[in-house]
């Protein structure tokens, strides 16, 4: 299982590697939207855990990148815009799920029992808002 996780901070990266480790799965890292674009069409992984706020390229439009060109992209947003503008535009995007950065041990735990359903297809997205 092979997962690509998109963030621009190093401890938040380092935070989800840890979340993520001891499930087996091969773990790759972007600092950016466009290398995150990149990785993706290079290892096309199970699932993208993916920031909203990065440089080069937002993670929304990257999202919107990489879904169009591989509809079955599986991508997660763990970011600290957890407003509702953010999760409608995320949906909007494509997203499987949205995840404030204070949430972790929920996202930590889709992930894990996504991951141990043997690439059984994620819950969909479920917005809090109205």
């Amino acid at each position: 299982m092979n997962v690509l996780i998109a963030e621009d901070n190093s401890n938040m990266r380092k935070l989800l590697r840890q979340l993520l480790s001891g499930t087996g799965t091969t773990i790759r890292e972007a600092m950016d939207g466009r290398e995150a674009v990149q990785l993706y069409a290079s290892v096309q992984p199970d699932f993208v855990v993916m920031d909203i706020a990065m440089p080069v390229l937002s993670g929304i439009e990257a999202m919107r990148r990489i879904i169009s060109a591989w509809p079955e992209a599986r991508i997660i947003i763990v970011t600290v815009m957890d407003d509702c503008a953010h999760r409608r535009a995320a949906e909007r995007a494509g997203a499987f799920a949205f995840f404030g950065k204070e949430d972790l041990m929920h996202m930590q735990d889709y992930l894990l029992g996504t991951i141990l359903s043997l690439r059984g297809k994620p819950l969909p997205l479920q917005p809090r808002c109205a």
